[in-house]
């Protein structure tokens, strides 16, 4: 088990130290002396807590289910059926209803971690609350949940269903990452993901397209298109790594070919960028047309 209740700690005991890096050695574990639940093992993992949920849930569930077995059940049983409640709204996309609710869900996920066993229901809070944030164009928020839902996936192990867990939260912060013009990190998470989605061509495709991107963000325009050439090497496939925010193959497409595009002109190559332009703007404007007819243009000009 975690000794450490910060979810981005991972001071683990003894029967899980063979998958854990952090030594035991001269660590002393303290405990929330307001709930007498969660324990953390330095003064920056319980601030760091307090910003992530706990300050909610230590007042509002933690406290008061303190010593009492029956409590703490109830209190669970809270927790279970406000996250039920939170799935139906993510399934309605009723994002400002869903929103409303964020601290309590935080809190109600700092709870989990005093328990074993929740880190698949935390980590569908994490990333309901993400893709909610990223809808009302929250974007730095949004990137801080997807840390979180990486952080979680981190404690999950090595388990088939973990992997899954682990390359959809690596995805997704390498794709935030970007977004926030950290071009650099997302490079970083991209490339330990393609390790996890080994088994999935749409991801990797997908991978090799956003670490294009973030070449090009660093101005690194050949490797740029270096990757975009591997990546359309890479056959499509109909089985997805669950990994809800892949775009449609024409989008992906398009994508491609626009950052060919940016890459040809900033290396003076402005033939291949024009030609690239045109069949970038052909594409997004035929969706119904079969991918192959666009990059039966492209193969030529590379």
């Amino acid at each position: 088990m975690f000794l450490c209740d910060n979810v981005r700690c991972l001071m683990a005991s003894d029967d899980i130290r063979d998958t854990i890096v952090v030594p035991l050695s001269g660590v002393r574990i303290m405990r929330c002396t307001a709930c007498k639940q969660s324990n953390y093992c330095s003064k920056e993992c319980q601030r760091e807590a307090m910003a992530n949920g706990h300050k909610f849930s230590c007042r509002q569930l933690l406290k008061g289910a303190a010593g009492s077995p029956n409590k703490r059940v109830k209190m669970f049983q809270g927790v279970e059926k406000r996250f039920k409640a939170a799935m139906l709204l993510d399934k309605e996309d009723k994002t400002e209803e869903l929103l409303a609710l964020q601290n309590s869900l935080l809190g109600d996920a700092d709870a989990l971690l005093t328990s074993t066993n929740n880190e698949g229901v935390i980590f569908r809070i994490y990333e309901m609350l993400s893709r909610a944030q990223h809808s009302i164009k929250n974007i730095h928020e949004s990137h801080h949940l997807n840390l979180m839902t990486k952080y979680i996936a981190d404690r999950m192990g090595s388990s088939l269903l973990a992997c899954v867990h682990k390359g959809t939260a690596y995805i997704s912060v390498g794709q935030s990452s970007l977004m926030i013009g950290e071009a650099l990190e997302s490079i970083v998470f991209h490339t330990k993901c393609l390790t996890l989605c080994a088994d999935y061509p749409n991801e990797r495709r997908h991978l090799w397209t956003k670490m294009a991107h973030a070449s090009l963000e660093l101005g690194k325009y050949q490797k740029c298109i270096d990757n975009v050439q591997h990546a359309i090497t890479i056959p499509s496939s109909t089985m997805n790594m669950v990994t809800p925010n892949l775009p449609p193959i024409e989008d992906e497409i398009a994508g491609q070919l626009f950052l060919l595009a940016q890459s040809h002109l900033a290396l003076h190559n402005y033939k291949k960028a024009l030609l690239f332009t045109n069949c970038s703007g052909t594409t997004a404007q035929s969706k119904n047309s079969t991918s192959t007819c666009a990059w039966d243009k492209v193969e030529l000009l590379l």
